[in-house]
């Protein structure tokens, strides 16, 4: 999986002695009850290779994509003691202390935490850490996790009176990430055609392929004076579908997220930092071909929406009753919707 500037890949042997000098360094491991000799770093990361092969997930190393140097770990981990909240999985991250105070554990935990949810169809991801660790805890807080003080423990590895045996826990669940992602209309915003125009600029500069034909801000965003979602809608033509494909995990560095429940296999479609890649989604990203009917339907409806004001507020007045009906299911709210934007394209096929 790729970040920004992140890689996090499968554990390689020559990991491991950067690993132990990690282990061994008492600022990395002023939380822990203990430094870690060689042989049982060598240990952790026999361990969590079985992690990946016995559950599909796990704890992956992590490398700087612009220098190959490999900075420590972040992922996803069954916990093998047992508490109230077991059993569970716990999202954590340990990095050299020169890479320390620079984002990579919040960058690298976002994408991991998208990954527990719309890859392993987990319910709920934990994190835990001493009382006394503020800086881990301001990771899991960038994230959007939340602390209920009820939730804190005593680790069962520790006795009780260990100054390190306290854990604070925190939690990130499908029911607040559907919240953070819920149907908001607000009025419009004359600053989302320069967004959309950035956008699509970077978009052509890291994709930097001759396969893309065009790209064209459309949907609501694109209407002048037309209350919507705050949500950028661009349509891309391409060549070759097949090649666009090959743009998921680069475009995935860019927090475009590929919506693999997408049942149609004729066309791509992907949200920009959709939670919890981020606070709430700001773009969408739908590729086809130039051949595919959507790419044109899809600026055909705003042009008759920009040409028709009373179509206009129709619309506008259905979003907002749409949006209190279904706040948390983008999915009904878009179907609902489908119906409105199949009439209008209608009418335009019918001038």
């Amino acid at each position: 999986m790729m970040t920004h500037r992140l890689l996090l890949r499968p554990w390689q042997d020559e990991d491991i002695s950067l690993f132990a000098a990690m282990n061994q360094d008492p600022r990395v491991m002023e939380f822990f009850p203990a430094l870690l000799t060689h042989e049982e770093s060598v240990q952790r990361v026999a361990y969590y290779r079985h992690h990946f092969t016995e559950h599909g997930f796990g704890l992956w190393a992590v490398e700087l994509k612009a220098t190959r140097e490999f900075i420590g770990f972040v992922g996803l981990a069954i916990p093998t003691f047992a508490a109230q909240f077991t059993p569970c999985v716990e999202i954590g991250w340990r990095l050299a202390f020169n890479h320390w105070d620079q984002g990579y554990a919040t960058e690298a935990a976002r994408r991991v935490l998208g990954q527990a949810f719309y890859e392993q169809g987990l319910k709920e991801v934990v994190s835990f850490t001493p009382r006394q660790n503020l800086r881990s805890q301001k990771v899991m807080q960038k994230l959007g996790m939340i602390h209920t003080p009820q939730d804190d423990f005593d680790h069962p590895s520790l006795p009780k009176d260990h100054p390190l045996a306290r854990h604070v826990l925190y939690r990130y669940t499908e029911a607040q990430l559907k919240t953070q992602d819920a149907v908001t209309i607000e009025p419009y915003n004359p600053a989302w055609p320069n967004l959309a125009a950035r956008e699509i600029q970077c978009l052509r500069s890291y994709l930097n392929s001759p396969e893309i034909m065009d790209i064209a801000h459309v949907g609501s965003t694109a209407i002048p004076g037309l209350s919507a979602k705050p949500v950028i809608d661009l349509a891309m033509a391409v060549t070759n579908l097949e090649v666009a494909k090959t743009w998921i995990p680069r475009l995935a560095a860019e927090n475009y997220i590929f919506w693999r429940e997408n049942p149609d296999p004729t066309r791509l479609f992907f949200a920009k930092d959709l939670p919890p890649y981020g606070p709430r989604r700001t773009c969408h990203l739908h590729i086809t071909e130039a051949t595919h009917p959507q790419w044109q339907s899809k600026k055909q409806f705003r042009d008759y929406l920009i040409a028709h004001p009373e179509v206009q507020k129709a619309y506008t007045d259905l979003k907002y009753q749409l949006s209190l009906e279904f706040p948390e299911d983008r999915e009904a709210y878009t179907e609902a919707k489908g119906r409105f934007v199949e009439e209008i394209l209608q009418r335009f096929n019918q001038k």
